[in-house]
């Protein structure tokens, strides 16, 4: 639930500078609970399942990293709010069209979909 705080508002109650390296952030924490839930159960067969969720898991979130690396050099900010504000005229989705196919099949492993 603490990755809806950094959605920007048009009222501008929060505005958070570090917006989109707290939304890395608190995306890579399920890392954690995977890897602790592995760990818990005590076999070495869930210890094992658990690593390789856990290193699935990683690359994937490399890979979505640095094709959000790429939409951070076009703004040359973190702030969550002049991201929306670049987007006015033309959609970052539309200027780099094929990262944003790679960054939604990325999101759609991600999900384990």
């Amino acid at each position: 639930l603490m990755i809806w705080m950094v959605i920007p508002y048009y009222f501008n109650l929060i505005v958070f500078n570090m917006g989109i390296l707290f939304f890395l952030c608190c995306m890579s924490l399920g890392v954690y609970m995977v890897m602790i839930a592995g760990w818990s159960s005590n076999t070495n067969y869930s210890l094992l399942g658990g690593l390789r969720a856990v290193a699935q898991t990683i690359s994937y979130e490399v890979s979505l990293i640095l094709i959000m690396l790429s939409s951070i050099i076009l703004v040359l900010d973190f702030n969550l709010m002049k991201f929306t504000d670049y987007q006015m005229l033309i959609w970052f989705m539309i200027m780099m069209f094929p990262l944003s196919l790679c960054f939604l099949s990325s999101l759609m492993a991600e999900t384990n979909r």
